[in-house]
């Protein structure tokens, strides 16, 4: 009986993890309280994500799953924390494992995203890029005026404008031509 339940044991643990899930920035800034949430997508709940680093608080301004390996997220940190972009490896049962910081970014930004090869920030309409991979140099790719948001897909990087609240365009920047339209 005892080895049945060891048996069984990992694969009830195993099925407690989420494998398609989205990563949610919680919006409490206070000291010792949960900053994120993996969600079920399929309404399966959510759970905190537990164990993490103090470095994250307040909450960060923004995260980023990497398309790559999704046991990992990037994120940006609130300028009044370590500022940087971090990488964060979510662990069995949603907990925060091990975290690295600066071979990204060491810098204040405001919006952070992934694509398969690079990690892109964007901060005061700067959008730059750096190797997804650890020890990755930072290369400003191209400003763009009144920006509030990135995205990467492939090998385009999208930038949201916003100009005084009137339809703005989006900006695509194609890393395979280095042109942007």
């Amino acid at each position: 009986m005892r080895s049945l339940i060891l048996t069984l044991l990992p694969a009830a643990l195993a099925a407690q993890i989420p494998t398609d899930a989205v990563l949610v920035l919680e919006t409490t800034t206070t000291f010792y309280t949960p900053n994120w949430r993996l969600v079920d997508p399929f309404g399966g709940g959510w759970t905190i994500v537990h164990n993490q680093s103090v470095w994250t608080l307040p909450s960060p301004t923004s995260l980023a799953v990497d398309p790559v390996d999704p046991r990992y997220f990037f994120f940006q940190t609130n300028p009044s924390s370590l500022a940087g972009t971090w990488r964060q490896e979510v662990g069995l049962l949603a907990t925060a494992q091990q975290a690295q910081w600066g071979p990204w970014q060491q810098g204040n930004a405001e919006r952070v995203a992934c694509g398969p090869n690079h990690v892109f920030t964007l901060q005061n309409g700067t959008v730059t890029r750096s190797a997804r991979t650890v020890g990755g140099g930072l290369t400003t790719l191209f400003t763009a005026a009144d920006a509030v948001d990135i995205a990467a897909a492939g090998t385009l990087v999208l930038v949201a404008t916003n100009a005084n609240g009137t339809p703005s365009p989006v900006l695509e920047y194609d890393l395979a031509s280095s042109t942007q339209r």
